[in-house]
């Protein structure tokens, strides 16, 4: 169990009888429980820092993301991570450096590796302050737990180490984006401190990929194309299907993730029929779907050959897959990555369907081999021959003739079989290599004679796809530079009828020239070199080339991280590695190397190298890589290095080159990396001298007026330099009124009693020896001053350093200088004591240095900082006016110790040198404090004794009698600060008493931990103890250690306690806490072992500490008969207000409290905030369910009722059962830091979550935080959103804005990846805020003044400083609002901003359109509370008729086979009086159309116009008075704006959809028909029964007979998409949308696509003359061609579908054909219907107000074409609709009466 406090320092700290004077009367709280530490600050100099300082640690601010960095209480402790980003599976490394500061005896630290990463290795820190550290790696992979301690360091040192940790994301499971936080903690006392996070993210990809390969069956297609292979029909088709990794990431698993649930599915055409699978494991059949579960779904990434395949059989039956069809098929591999589905499809496979035709073909190819085209060198030629016909081949020769330039010396042949023989002849036949070969490989050795040429006769059969591989191993013949040899294979192909050209090669003679091959390795290698650790580097050549190697040399120039040793051996070896030699010597089974000369200079290395002979006929091809050439001898030189004591921590690379003689150039070896690791450390110590610097020590006494000198020692432990020192010391400061603080800890005074200064004279040192540096030295006025790069930047007073000298604060920064390992520097200067300072006043003083270091952080040099450490304080006292003699005490000693004749002298003051003269004896042995004793004085009776300087001193020296009687002996005392006494004592040795026990304890007053004298007492026996009892008067015990063993517990804050020594020579250290502050006075009670009892007494001047709420506060684990398991116990001496415990791994399960019955409700919850009411003393105790095995952390915030906070921290181990994923998802209220609630909720789950659906009633989300990466944007003011945590551990904060004020509901749907489902609800209060967009209503209204029903009204319930409207298509008309004048100017204004000036707005706006259609208004609002909104509103607008526009009637139509199209633009001017002068075209999107036609009045005009313009340019030569129609052609989908300009300037735009699909309806003037004999109408009902991709969405119908239509024997005459029967349409049958007729062609288009199974509808189809006959065509959505082919109707009203299904039906056509003329001058149209039946049709004219004018009713006494005039001379100009209707079924036309 662990129990931390936050927010709190780390001690209780005991006062200090002669350094505190002030008192405080408030103070912030500590701990109680801390005080059993042992320290000797003042805990009232602390508790005024806390007055100032909220946090009472700093965390420095990084410098870098790799960095991370807590500070406090003299404590340091730094993470430093080497690679933010990384691909999985590559180690990279923490670095954790540590400073603790003196007194500190335990270090613990402790780092809890993230889940995501592995532990590699954690390699052996260094020493600290001579105490080995312990350093453990404990847990299984995923929750491993590095522990390092330092145990029993020295009391009086700071200390300083580092260690570190190797790790890496492991492979295939890791991944992409996966992110490791990671932090370390330190342990102080009880307590546990962490560093910020330091974040590494990994990378991975997936590897995956998925294959087909056709493997036997069909053949390869001859013909190429895209389809690449032919069989016959009802062929057995064998498929490999494969998954592997892709190219670039076979062979490594490094940054890649495995796939888990994987499956390949391959869904085979209808029809196909599945054989067999090889191997069948994971196969399976679902219809005709074949599913494949590679490595039973588990593909792993770890393996980098991971390769899984299956082999399947499949027939195509010649049934389903007739000649002519095409096969094709592909498959596709699903599975799930880091929870996200994955999905890859691999190559399609394409194998055509046809009566394969025997056709043999085949792959012939030769290539040459050759490393050396030298003579003398040799080569070899390559000659493949493979059959990719689709037929097997029967015997065929291949003929090879030797050109003179080479002579083979052997052939080899690979591919030859039982069925395949092979015989091999040489020169025409006349010699025989090999006859009927028939093994698959065969080598003939070196052939004895002169070959000319080679024949390789092929008897039998080559299987399709199979290949022979021939081999021709040559010499090249002398032959001069520059000569090519051309050598050709040729085919006979005998029988096959297979005819190929000759191959070909040709190589080029070349002179000879050596060719060096190098090679660089480190024998032995290890995972990372230390500075000082020697690596043995071996460096190896080869000659691959044609000529010797001569006169040449090699280079080696070392990394500044290396330094050369030498011990180097050169020999020789036919292998590749043969193991290293060691020192000089060369390795067992070589050769000596002679003749290499080394020429070196420092760490650039040079070797002169002998002849290194070439040697191109031992081998055919030179490869030059790890194995080298074999067969050649290798070459090597070995030497030692040593990595260098400054050596870059980091990887390291070193090569090296060979180049000179007769090599044209240089060539460099591979680059090998050395990983060079370092270990960090530093020491400090300050010291005191007040004789000038003769002598230092850690304390000394001073003269007021006088001087001392300071000396600041900084040691560099590491084994690497450190830069940038910084030393600082803040001199003393009286401590009152402000503060005077250890320089790194500020909450810890150091009690000065006088101001010192600075007094100059500065010196700089180095130890062992060298020149020292020269620091640049600033100064800082002020007191508690902020030092951030120490990590101290709150709660103290912000100054700047400056050159100019100040007497408070001094930096020495010794810059660039790099300070080596082991190496100390020293920087002495004076400081002033002021003549103020009186007698026993003490000042106390440290100082704090920083260094930095160079790392590799991300592949990049970066200095970093070290942890800062401060060393132990000195102290300095003034001494007494009296003379230093009166200090002096001698007299007669006996002990244990020193038994005998003896004496002893005590002094206070200083001593330089002590002689001692005696009378009757001489010296038999001395003993002092003051260190060692020089030898020599033994036997003598006059000597001189140094002491250094030693204050106090205490001194014994005993005697060897020359007779009996008395001894005189007398003393000579030389003080340092120059004064001299003489002592004289008289000693009777003949009676020498027995030594005195009681008299050997002595009692004096002790150093705490942090090495500054406290509120302490030490007792010492040199003889054997029993117990001591010790008794306090005011006050109470609060620490205690000694040197007999573990203290049992139990005596802190006891005034009385028994300390039991069981026969130790004790030496007890005590530490108290003053009742009252003043005299502390202890008795001790020591009962010996012989039976003695002892008494002493010692009184000290403490300070007492004020009551601290947060001190009486205990927090223990807790347990008896009724609150059994893991519980915890909360106590406090204080009210307290409210307790929240928010508990991490943990739900509360039961509670109770001293003060009363506890609010329900937190049973379950793993937050809660109890209630005592101000109860004291408060006894809480709280019981736990754990939701997984392991740590408990209960973290507390109490509320005081005298308003202080306090936190703690309390760690529990508990074990639970297994995990309940949906009861462990807690859901808890986030309260403020003052303990209010806050409309915030926090759900954590322990288990992998998927997502989390939000779903807020009377609320809206207005933040979310979570622990799984980034959020993405879109759920701000969202009442329900889904957040996405792809299998993280969710911890899950959000915020509303309350809709109202009240409860505010949220429910989460949590889905885990385990496929459950869980719901979890909270209601929370929360308080609406305000917001006036929120308030801001827009509407549609109606104007009440005009005609215009374009308006909007917009209200607000807040106040408006500003508003802007922007109207899109449109400009504002009218305005009214409750807002006092309306200002003018808005009129015809598209944007205008209203100034409301305070006004809840009441405003409506009234809007012309631009053009008929959407109006979009927008208001952009400023209210007075600051807050801006934009709201938008669409209208529907129609632009008011105007008399003086025009009417532009469009038409689209498009020819067979719908290609292009072609609209007919017909303008009418409605008012001629303003005639038309010019045409404007536009597009959008852009597109060019080819002019048509152009009719002015009736009348065709030849003026120039193109499709932007008519005409061209100008005007119009005869403007268009009546009417104007143009046509233009072009294939384009987009809208058409046409803009009629008339002469008078007036400008009318219109917008028309011209779609290239073929969806206009035009209408058919009977004039333009050449009306036949008869009409004859069908009607044609297709209906769908295959399945199709994308549904039927256009039909067309046309003549296929030729002669038909060239006779001119028939045209369409009308076209419609009536009802089946007498029936309606079926709701799900959509009438068609569209249509369009030609002369010899009809197209429709349906409302929507039509899959199989569904009706397309009726069409009626009428034609003028004979029955044709017709073709059908179906498309889908896109134009593809689904169906396309002959259809046969009859005149007897059936019709046969597209698909040849008979369907009878009855024609009931009813269309209304035209209207002419359109529009009309005299009031008189004719109107044009045909009928398919004898039904009366009913005619009505309807104005544009609705009205009726006129009806009447036609009798229909024949099917057939029919026309109707109707009169409309006595109605007002304007449009009409004229609407016909018959059988229920109603059309319209609309027209124009002039």
């Amino acid at each position: 169990m662990t129990m931390r406090t936050l927010l709190q320092p780390p001690a209780k700290i005991p006062c200090c009888s002669t350094f505190v004077k002030k008192t405080s009367s408030k103070m912030l709280t500590l701990p109680k429980r801390i005080l059993s530490l042992n320290s000797s600050i003042s805990i009232l100099s602390m508790m005024l820092f806390f007055l100032s300082v909220v946090i009472p640690y700093n965390s420095q601010a990084q410098t870098t993301p790799n960095e991370a960095i807590w500070n406090g209480y003299g404590y340091s402790l730094k993470k430093v991570v080497s690679n933010t980003s990384i691909q999985s599976g590559v180690n990279f490394s923490y670095t954790i450096l540590f400073t603790v500061p003196a007194g500190a005896t335990t270090v613990t630290i402790q780092d809890l590796i993230p889940s995501s990463l592995n532990v590699v290795n954690v390699p052996t820190p260094a020493i600290v302050n001579g105490v080995t550290p312990v350093v453990t790696t404990s847990g299984p992979i995923g929750s491993q737990v590095v522990t390092y301690t330092l145990t029993g360091l020295p009391i009086g040192s700071p200390a300083s180490g580092s260690f570190t940790i190797v790790v890496k994301f492991p492979e295939g499971t890791t991944c992409n984006g996966a992110t490791a936080r990671n932090r370390v903690g330190i342990r102080i006392g009880q307590e546990w401190f962490y560093t910020p996070y330091v974040s590494t993210s990994a990378t991975a990809v997936d590897p995956w990929v998925v294959s087909k390969a056709i493997l036997s069956g069909p053949v390869v297609n001859p013909n190429g194309g895209n389809c690449g292979y032919l069989m016959n029909a009802g062929t057995t088709v064998t498929y490999r299907l494969s998954v592997m990794k892709a190219n670039g990431l076979w062979g490594s698993n490094i940054g890649q993730m495995n796939m888990s649930s994987a499956a390949v599915t391959d869904i085979l055409p209808a029809g196909a029929v599945f054989g067999s699978a090889t191997p069948p494991t994971g196969v399976s059949l679902s219809g005709n779907t074949i599913t494949w579960t590679p490595n039973s779904g588990n593909l792993d990434a770890a393996n980098p050959w991971a390769y899984y395949w299956v082999d399947i059989t499949v027939t195509y039956p010649a049934g389903p897959f007739p000649n002519g069809s095409f096969i094709y098929n592909q498959t596709t591999l699903t599975g799930s990555i880091c929870l996200q589905q994955a999905t890859h499809q691999s190559n399609q496979t394409c194998i055509e369907v046809a009566d394969v035709t025997p056709n043999p073909n085949a792959y012939f190819q030769k290539y040459v081999n050759v490393t050396n085209r030298v003579p003398g060198c040799q080569g070899f030629y390559t000659i493949i021959f493979c059959n990719n016909g689709n037929v097997p081949l029967t015997a065929f020769n291949i003929n090879d003739v030797i050109p003179a330039g080479i002579s083979v010396e052997k052939v080899q042949l690979y591919g030859a079989g039982v069925t395949t023989p092979v015989n091999i002849t040489a020169n025409s036949g006349a010699n025989t290599i090999v006859n009927g070969l028939t093994s698959n490989w065969y080598d003939s050795g070196t052939i004895g004679y002169n070959v000319g040429n080679l024949q390789f006769a092929m008897t039998g059969s080559l299987p399709v796809g199979s290949c022979l591989y021939m081999y021709i191993y040559f010499n090249i013949n002398s032959n001069p530079a520059g000569t090519q040899i051309t050598n050709c294979a040729t085919f006979n192909g005998l029988a096959n009828g297979l005819t190929l050209p000759q191959t070909c090669t040709t190589f080029t003679v070349a002179a000879g020239s050596p060719e060096p091959c190098l090679l660089k390795d480190i024998c032995s290698p290890q995972t990372d070199y230390e500075p000082g650790d020697v690596i043995r580097f071996r460096l190896r050549v080869q000659n691959i080339g044609s000529a010797n190697i001569t006169g040449a040399s090699i280079q080696d120039i070392l990394h500044p991280n290396f330094q050369y040793l030498g011990n180097e051996s050169y020999y020789v070896s036919s292998s590749y590695s043969p193991p290293c030699g060691s020192g000089s010597g060369i390795p067992s089974g070589t050769t000596a190397w002679t003749g290499v000369a080394a020429s070196h200079s420092g760490n650039n290395l040079s070797w002169n190298l002998p002849t290194i002979n070439a040697d191109c006929q031992a081998f055919y091809v030179g490869y030059c890589g790890y194995y080298g050439t074999w067969g050649l001898p290798y070459y090597f030189i070995e030497f030692d290095v040593a990595v260098d004591g400054s050596a870059l921590p980091g990887v390291t690379p070193n090569n090296y080159t060979i180049s000179g003689g007769n090599l044209s150039g240089t060539t460099t070896s591979n680059t090998v990396n050395v990983l060079v690791v370092a270990k960090f450390g530093q020491e400090t110590e300050k010291e005191v001298s007040t004789d000038n610097g003769t002598t230092f020590a850690s304390s000394g006494t001073v003269t007021p007026g006088g001087t001392a000198k300071f000396r600041l020692k900084y040691k560099n432990t590491s084994n690497v330099p450190v830069a940038s020192i910084n030393l600082v010391d803040l001199l003393a400061k009286d401590d009152g009124p402000t503060n005077d603080w250890l320089v790194l800890n500020r909450s810890a005074s150091r009690g000065s009693q006088f101001d010192i200064t600075y007094g100059a004279s500065p010196a700089t040192s180095l130890l062992p020896s060298g020149s020292p540096p020269t620091p640049i030295i600033n100064f800082a006025a002020g007191e508690n001053i902020c030092l951030p790069p120490f990590g101290i930047s709150s709660g103290c007073t912000t100054t700047s350093w400056a050159a100019s000298p100040v007497t408070e604060n001094i930096r020495f920064n010794f810059g660039t200088y790099s300070l080596v390992s082991g190496s100390t520097l020293r920087e002495d200067f004076n400081v002033n004591i002021p003549l103020t300072a009186t007698v026993q006043q003490t000042v106390c003083n440290d100082f704090a240095a920083l260094a930095t270091a160079n790392f590799l952080l991300n592949g990049n040099p970066t200095a970093v900082a070290l942890t800062p450490i401060a060393a132990a304080p000195i102290c300095l006292t003034v001494g007494s006016a009296a003379p230093c003699c009166d200090s002096v005490k001698v007299s007669q000693y006996s002990s244990p110790d020193a038994p005998g004749c003896c004496a002893r002298i005590e002094s206070s003051c200083e001593i330089k040198s002590i002689t001692i003269s005696l009378v009757n004896a001489t010296f038999s042995s001395v003993s002092w404090n003051c260190g060692a004793i020089p030898p020599g004085y033994v036997g003598q009776s006059t000597y001189t004794f140094a002491p250094g300087n030693c204050a106090p001193l205490d001194m014994v020296t005993c005697f060897t009698p020359q007779q009996a009687g008395v001894i005189i002996v007398n003393y000579t005392i030389n003080f340092a600060n120059g004064e001299t006494c003489t002592k004289v004592l008289d000693l009777n040795c003949s009676n020498t008493p027995d030594p005195d026990c009681c008299d050997s304890i002595r009692v004096s007053q002790s150093y705490g931990s942090t090495g500054v004298v406290g509120c302490c007492t030490k007792i010492e026996s040199t003889c054997d103890v029993e117990k001591i009892e010790v008794n306090v008067t005011n006050g109470t015990i609060s620490s205690a250690t000694w040197n007999c063993g573990p203290i049992p517990a139990g005596y802190v804050g006891q005034s009385n306690y028994t300390f039991v020594a069981n026969g130790c020579a004790a030496t007890l250290y005590t530490c108290f806490d003053a009742i009252q502050t003043g005299t502390v006075t202890i008795n001790y009670t020591i009962t010996l072992i012989d039976g003695t009892v002892c008494h002493k007494e010692f009184k000290l001047e403490c300070e007492a500490t004020a009551i601290n709420c947060c001190d009486s506060v205990r927090v223990s684990n807790y347990s008896d008969p009724t609150h059994a398991g893991c519980c915890l116990k909360l106590e406090s001496l204080c009210e307290i207000k409210a307790v929240n415990i928010s508990l991490v791994n943990g739900t509360f399960n039961s509670a109770n409290s001293s003060c009363g019955t506890l609010t329900p409700g937190f049973i379950g919850q793993s937050n809660w905030t109890f209630a005592p009411g101000n109860c004291a003393p408060l006894d809480l105790v709280t019981c736990i369910d754990p939701k997984q095995t392991g740590i408990v952390i209960a973290n507390y915030t109490i509320y005081f009722a005298n308003g202080d906070t306090c936190q703690k921290v309390m760690d529990i181990d508990c074990a639970t059962t297994a995990i309940d994923c949906c009861d462990s998802i807690s859901v808890a209220q986030v309260h403020n830091s003052d303990g209010t609630s806050s409309c915030c909720t926090q759900i954590e789950s322990l288990c992998d979550v998927e997502n989390i659906e939000v779903t807020v009633n009377n609320g809206t989300i207005s933040s979310a935080n979570w622990n799984c990466g980034n959020i993405a944007p879109g759920y701000t003011g969202q009442s329900n959103y889904t957040f996405v945590a792809n299998g993280c551990a969710a911890n899950l904060v959000l915020c509303f804005d309350a809709i109202q004020t009240g409860l505010v509901t949220v429910t989460y749907t949590i889905t885990l990846t385990n496929g459950e489902v869980c719901e979890k609800i909270i209601r929370i209060e929360c308080a609406a805020s305000e917001k006036c967009c929120d308030g801001v209503k827009t509407e549609r209204v109606s104007s009440t003044s005009d005609i215009n029903d374009c308006c909007v009204k917009l209200t607000t319930t807040c106040k408006v400083k500003s508003l802007t409207v922007d109207i899109s298509n449109g400009t504002l008309s009218s305005a009214s609002w409750n807002c006092g004048t309306l200002p003018s100017g808005y009129v015809g204004q598209s944007s205008y901003t209203f100034a409301p000036n305070g006004c809840i707005v009441d405003l409506t706006t009234c809007i012309d359109a631009i053009q008929t259609g959407i109006v979009v208004v927008t208001y952009s609002i400023t209210f007075e509370n600051g807050e801006t909104c934009n709201k938008s509103i669409e209208l529907d607008c129609a632009v008011p008729d105007d008399d003086c526009c025009a009417l532009v009637d469009f038409k689209l139509k498009q020819k067979w086979p719908f290609k292009t199209q072609t609209g007919t633009f017909n303008i009418t001017n409605v008012n001629p009086a303003s005639p038309i002068c010019s045409i404007t075209i536009s597009a959008s999107p852009s597109a060019i159309f080819t002019p048509g036609s152009l009719i002015v009045d009736g009348i065709p005009s030849s003026q120039v116009w193109n499709s932007t313009s008519i005409p061209a340019s100008g005007t119009l030569t005869n403007p268009a008075v009546n009417t104007l129609s143009f046509s233009m052609t072009g294939n384009y989908k987009g809208v058409i704006t046409i803009c009629v300009v008339k002469c008078d300037g007036t400008r009318c735009c219109f917008d028309f959809k011209w779609n290239k699909n073929p969806l206009t309806d035009v209408d058919i003037s009977l004039e333009q028909l050449d009306i036949k004999d008869k009409l004859v109408a069908v009607s044609v009902n297709p209906v769908v029964i295959d399945p199709v991709n994308n549904g039927v969405k256009y039909l067309s119908f046309g003549f296929i007979d030729e002669t038909e239509v060239k006779n001119e024997i028939a045209e369409f005459f009308a076209i419609s998409a009536s009802q089946l029967g007498d029936d309606e349409y079926p709701q799900s049958l959509a009438s068609p949308a569209q249509a369009y007729m030609g002369k010899y062609n009809a197209f429709f288009e349906l409302q929507q696509p039509v899959s199989a199974g569904h009706d397309l509808g009726a069409f009626n189809l009428v034609f003028a003359g004979v029955l044709p006959k017709l073709g059908c065509t179906l498309y889908d959505q896109e134009g593809n061609i689904i169906y396309s082919g002959a259809i046969d109707v009859s005149v007897n009203d059936s019709v046969i579908t597209s698909i040849e299904e008979l369907i009878p039906t009855k024609s009931g056509m009813f269309e209304f054909i035209n209207v002419f003329p359109n529009p009309s001058s005299d009031g008189l149209f004719t109107l044009t219907f045909a009928t398919g039946d004898q039904n009366d049709v009913e005619i009505s004219v309807v104005n544009t107000a609705g009205q009726v004018m006129n009806k009447m009713t036609r009798a229909i006494s024949y099917p057939g074409i029919h026309k109707q005039v109707i009169d409309t001379q006595s109605y007002a100009t304007g449009i009409y609709r004229m609407v016909i209707s018959s059988g229920g079924k109603v059309l319209s036309k609309s027209v124009l009466k002039k």
